[in-house]
């Protein structure tokens, strides 16, 4: 029950950052460059095997953690970035 909250206040801060990116590109001074900005959304539930993403869902939120756990999670995460759209939309940007 308690992940309700914090998911919904998750959800609230990346609309707003959305916004403000949104509202910094649309900004931008007349003949200047373009600004373009990327907001890349990492999480676990865009994995695809359902095992892998039960196993990271259930993982404690600690400060300590055994290290197998440190490098799924560093693992996962350079796949997780690495396969965000935006991600790769900066990525083909800065070729």
């Amino acid at each position: 029950m308690w992940s309700i909250p914090v998911d919904r206040i998750s959800l609230d801060v990346v609309e707003q950052v959305r916004e403000k990116l949104a509202s910094w590109q649309a900004d931008a001074p007349a003949g200047g460059p373009e600004r373009r900005g990327y907001l890349a959304q990492v999480t676990f539930d865009t994995l695809k095997d359902r095992a892998e993403r039960l196993y990271f869902k259930r993982v404690k939120t600690s400060l300590t953690l055994p290290k197998e756990q440190v490098d799924r999670l560093r693992e996962v995460a350079g796949r997780l970035l690495r396969e965000a759209p935006a991600f790769q939309r900066l990525l083909v940007d800065l070729k």
